[in-house]
Order: C-alpha cells, then sequence, then structure tokens
C-alpha cells in the first residue's frame, strides 16, 4: 500500500532507532513543537528536531526526525503514529537516506530507502528500484530546501519530490508578504502556497483533497515555518507552531 504523506500531516510518532551510520547522540539543535486540527477540533501534536551538523556512513550529514501521534478523542477512534526520517548532505541539501514508519489503525509501513543522486536511483522499501529523473528530496529535505531558498514576493521554488515510491513535482510560489502572530507576537512571514494536487493524503484523510494549501514562513534568516492551513471538504487543516528550542 503506497501512499505520500504531507510532512506537516504526518509528523506523528516514535521512531524507535537511528538510521544506519548516523549519529545525533546530542540535543537538536533546533525543535519546531505544533498543534494540528482538523474540521475545528484538536487532532494531533507533532514534533520536528534537526541535527545540522552529524555524519552518515562517514559523510557530513544534516538528520532530521519528524515524529508525533493524534491526540484526545482521535487517538481513542483512530490511533496514529507515524514518522519520518530523513540524512540529507549539509551542503547540497539532497537526502543520503530517508525511513518512514507509520502505524495508522490498522495499517502499518516500516521502510527504508537509499538516496543515490549520482546514480539516480531509490533503492530500499519492498527491494525494488525507482529511477530519478534528477535531483530528488525526500518530504523532510524538501521542507529544508524550501526554508534555504531565498524567497521574495513573486518567486518559485521547484523541484522533485519522492517518498521512496513515488515521485511528486512541486511548485512553491511565495504570494506576498504579512504580518502573522508567531507564538504570541507579530511578526513579518512570507505566504507561501505550495501546489499538492498530485498528492495523495492518507490515514484521517484519506478520500479527501486540498482546495487550498498555503503555509506561513517568517521572513528573517531561519525562515521558520510557523503556520500552514488546508481547506478541505467542509473543513480545514490547520498546523500551528507552537514552540521552537533552539541549542546554543
Amino acid at each position: 500500500m503506497r501512499r505520500a504523506r504531507i510532512l506537516a500531516v504526518i509528523s506523528l510518532a516514535l521512531l524507535c532507532c537511528r538510521a544506519p551510520g548516523a549519529h545525533a547522540d546530542t540535543d537538536p539543535d533546533e525543535e519546531l513543537v505544533c498543534s494540528i486540527t482538523a474540521w475545528g477540533l484538536p487532532v494531533a501534536k507533532g514534533v520536528m528536531r534537526i541535527w545540522n551538523s552529524t555524519d552518515f556512513e562517514g559523510r557530513p550529514a544534516r538528520r532530521v526526525l519528524a515524529e508525533g501521534e493524534t491526540t484526545g478523542i482521535f487517538f481513542l477512534l483512530y490511533r496514529v503514529k507515524d514518522a519520518m526520517e530523513s540524512i540529507s548532505d549539509p551542503k547540497t541539501l539532497l537526502p543520503f537516506y530517508f525511513r518512514v514508519h507509520f502505524e495508522e489503525g490498522g495499517y502499518r509501513r516500516i521502510q527504508e530507502f537509499r538516496f543515490d543522486q549520482l546514480r539516480k536511483v531509490i533503492t530500499g522499501g519492498d527491494g525494488g528500484v525507482l529511477p530519478m529523473l534528477g535531483p530528488t528530496h525526500d518530504p523532510l529535505s524538501a521542507i529544508m530546501f524550501l526554508r534555504s531558498s531565498p524567497l521574495m514576493e513573486g518567486s518559485v521554488v521547484q523541484g522533485t519530490v519522492s517518498d521512496g515510491c513515488k515521485m511528486y513535482p512541486i511548485e512553491a510560489k511565495v504570494v506576498k508578504g504579512e504580518e502573522r502572530k508567531v507564538m504570541g507576537k507579530n511578526a513579518p512571514c512570507w505566504l507561501v502556497e505550495p501546489k499538492l494536487q498530485a498528492v495523495e493524503l492518507g490515514g484521517l484523510l484519506k478520500n479527501n483533497k486540498f482546495k487550498t494549501f498555503m503555509t506561513w514562513l517568517t521572513q528573517d534568516g531561519d525562515q521558520i515555518p510557523v503556520l500552514a492551513k488546508g481547506d478541505l471538504f467542509l473543513g480545514a487543516l490547520l498546523i500551528k507552531l507552537k514552540e521552537r528550542k533552539v541549542r546554543l
């Protein structure tokens, strides 16, 4: 069963062991904690942790781990514990390694993938080989790529993303700058609109399609994702940054 996930929706679980060859015993350099609501109800909480300087099989690397779970009554009705882990090159931002650990009701998906950017193939999962058409991100490295891109009104960020099973072209346009409340304070942000028509949703959002999806990133040097909103049939999905920790 193959389904792509949008990071903000599936940053929900516990990853039990680290990637082979990866070292990140120290506290993360950055930790983002968010709340997730759908149809006006709190449904989940998520955490993204980032280690900017680690190593992977003897190579300098950046590690990103997204995890969390459904909360409240949704945890009782439909238990979700999902996680993703990405190990990428800190210079090119392209991934070496990607892992998923999804537990959604009775559905399970636990897979590891190797991204060979030189040979242009993704291996792993069920043992197959997925050809790349060019430089390819996983969902987490794509978030870091967007945060690292120079943003200004009217600019467009393009690329290709794969969850290890399918390829998805992505395009994100900076619509405008505007102020948003960030953890209790007003801050200038960029309103960015990614095109997600080709992405399939799963879990609680299976059989739903985003009519629109927007995200806001701060206009400072960190370009922190602080808010995301997706309009669904008869409701909306809202992901809001609640806390950010930075290791000095």
